[in-house]
């Protein structure tokens, strides 16, 4: 049974209706901003579609930490990123795109021409300079097969791994990102690391003399593993994670290495403590309510700072490593991913978005309290074409809390009846809250009610919370958003004839659920769902891996689950008018999941959509695809749940 339901409620004022245009050309995209070692100056990403081109480009800006004197700092025809800044703050090293490949610069700060470094024919990420700023790290791409990317596609790709496809990348069977290290002046690059693992979360000891990464083998199993910066000494391998891991940071003694580690049975990371000299891992904190991001920044010996996401928002946490403790530094009703400190521990830099604002840079000073965000780049826009009001609610559930966000549509008037949509995350250990969702806002817009929950099985709220869902898709958590979403309809201004349904990947799933159990939903859009268990733990990239802990077992472990479970048992029920999306390279929810829902609900009668986007992996609709790809997708699914809705 739902129990009391509380509310907080937002408003806006009332202008222009905002449009796809609007959305995909108009506000720009502003990512990982880096502050320098003096916290006077800030470096970020910014990119930006155009009429008429295929892609957006993604350039570097400076900017002041008051958030004045803006300058573009690069301006290459393919684009660059990933900036850091060298330990003295004189210079900055980035990865810049070309047509021959990507390669490795060097900027100074104080004026002068970009220097290039080194060169690789595959992607360059994850930089990392050398304490004394005479080396860089880096991660690429690299085939034992084909090393240098020059062999054309062979006549047959013969596959031994159980690991050899990843959505974005495709085939990849042998290859992985492989640590190198370049010297800065004279450019000579060494590869550190072979093994057939994903090396990512470079860490340089202070020191200088060892540099960890983190290895991620079949099965998302991490480890740690420590190398010698001269290629002179073998690895040094820590003990097996038994899961995930990541975000290194060193202790300023050099001893230990702080990282988290989702091991065992759960989706829920922890803080570990990994002792290279003894070959020891201790365990650190054992129920983080936050879901941790970026690496941790050492305030003092046994006290870093950390970043998380939590009950739909973000925060700052001091985490004492000798005892465990968490304790709160600041919290906002925003979404803040990551985060950049100066050399004195000071300004914390981070993105910023909300349910105000859709890319901004926010600068939070650890000292005073002090909390700005110092951009303005989304307001000359939203100043026309204002974002939707807003409000929290909370429904309660078998003494569980399921928070929940209702968009209301500009100019709300309360005694009109308006559409509801439920918009479904995924994961299903994703989560939504305080930030923007070009998605939703539009169909705000369009003058729908959008309601959008962290059911059971979501992220920041603890490991008992995220790991209820595992081998139980589709039980509670799906009660849990008919809970929130009878709420909403239970308000007068609810028009409970008109309700909707969407949602990618898990949110495709629980869509294509929703509608082989249900008959309330007038209109639903689904996009790259799961559709068959047991057919997507042989064809997904990470089947028999993650989903085979998401899923209970394999199949033959736990079968009557499998169909049970599985929405294509139960589409025969379905009328819902459906559109379903896929991009045909998607290697998450592989395409053929959505052939499987199409014959499966043309089959029962249902009225069916499909549309396939041609070389679009499993995000193709976000920022990152295709720029009229990314228009297709907004427009077919604002036009779908119009046509019914109108009806």
């Amino acid at each position: 049974m739902a129990g009391p339901v509380s509310s907080v409620v937002r408003e806006c004022a009332v202008a222009k209706r905002l449009s796809v245009e609007t959305t995909v050309y108009d506000l720009p995209n502003i990512g990982n901003p880096r502050v320098s070692p003096d916290g006077a100056w800030i470096v970020y990403e910014r990119s930006q579609g155009k009429r008429g081109d295929t892609h957006a480009i993604t350039q570097l800006w400076r900017c002041a930490i008051d958030g004045s004197d803006h300058l573009q700092l690069t301006w290459s025809a393919r684009g660059s990123s990933g900036a850091a800044w060298s330990p003295d703050g004189s210079q900055i090293a980035y990865v810049r795109r070309d047509d021959e490949g990507w390669a490795l610069y060097a900027l100074p700060m104080r004026g002068g021409e970009g220097r290039e470094i080194t060169r690789r024919p595959t992607a360059i990420e994850g930089l990392a300079w050398s304490p004394d700023g005479s080396q860089i790290a880096f991660a690429s791409w690299y085939d034992p097969a084909n090393p240098d990317a020059s062999k054309e596609t062979p006549v047959v790709h013969v596959i031994r791994r159980l690991e050899y496809k990843r959505d974005g990348y495709g085939l990849t069977n042998e290859a992985r990102p492989q640590v190198f290290v370049a010297d800065v002046e004279s450019g000579a690059t060494r590869q550190l690391t072979s093994a057939i693992a994903f090396h990512s979360d470079l860490a340089w000891a202070p020191d200088g003399t060892r540099l960890a990464a983190m290895a991620t083998g079949d099965g998302f199993t991490g480890r740690i593993v420590v190398l010698d910066p001269t290629g002179m000494a073998e690895p040094l391998w820590a003990p097996d994670l038994d899961g995930r891991g990541g975000q290194l940071a060193w202790t300023l003694d050099g001893r230990q290495i702080l990282a988290i580690a989702a091991a065992g049975h759960t989706m829920q990371p922890e803080f570990v403590l990994y002792t290279p000299a003894e070959g020891s891992m201790r365990q650190v904190t054992t129920d983080l309510q936050c879901l941790p991001f970026g690496a941790p920044v050492w305030l003092n010996e046994t006290t870093a700072l950390i970043g998380g996401q939590e009950r739909g928002g973000s925060g700052l946490y001091t985490l004492d490593t000798a005892s465990g403790a968490v304790e709160p530094i600041v919290y906002w009703e925003a979404t803040r991913v990551g985060f950049s400190v100066d050399a004195a521990a000071r300004y914390v830099v981070q993105p910023h978005t909300s349910l105000e604002h859709v890319a901004e840079i926010a600068v939070y000073d650890l000292a005073t309290g002090d909390d700005r965000i110092i951009t303005d780049f989304g307001g000359p826009v939203l100043a026309e074409t204002p974002l939707a009001e807003w409000e929290t609610l909370s429904v309660v559930r078998e003494g569980l809390t399921i928070e929940a966000w209702l968009l209301k549509p500009p100019g709300f008037d309360p005694s009109r009846k308006y559409p509801v949509v439920l918009h479904v995350h995924g994961g299903p250990q994703g989560n939504y809250g305080f930030r923007y969702n070009r998605e939703m806002q539009l169909l705000a817009a369009e003058g729908y009610l959008v309601l959008f929950a962290n059911p059971r099985g979501s992220s920041g709220y603890g490991r008992r919370f995220t790991d209820l869902v595992l081998g139980a898709w589709g039980d509670e958590d799906y009660y849990d958003l008919l809970a929130v979403l009878d709420a909403v309809l239970a308000r007068p201004y609810a028009d409970a004839s008109r309700q909707g349904i969407i949602g990618l990947s898990f949110g495709g799933y629980m869509t294509a659920w929703a509608i082989g159990h249900s008959k309330r939903f007038k209109a639903a859009v689904c996009s790259a769902p799961v559709i068959d268990l047991e057919s997507n733990y042989g064809t997904s990239d990470i089947g028999p891996t993650w989903n085979r802990l998401d899923y209970g077992g394999s199949p033959h472990e736990n079968r009557e689950y499998y169909s049970a479970h599985s929405p294509i048992t139960w589409l025969h029920r379905a009328t819902t008018p459906t559109l379903l999306l896929c991009g045909e390279n998607d290697q998450r929810c592989p395409i053929g999941q959505s052939e499987q829902m199409y014959a499966a609900l043309k089959v029962a009668g249902c009225e069916v959509e499909f549309a396939r986007y041609p070389n679009a992996d499993h995000l193709w609709g976000l920022r990152t695809g295709a720029l009229p790809q990314q228009e297709d997708v907004l427009n077919r699914t604002l036009g779908w749940f119009a046509r019914y809705f109108e009806q």
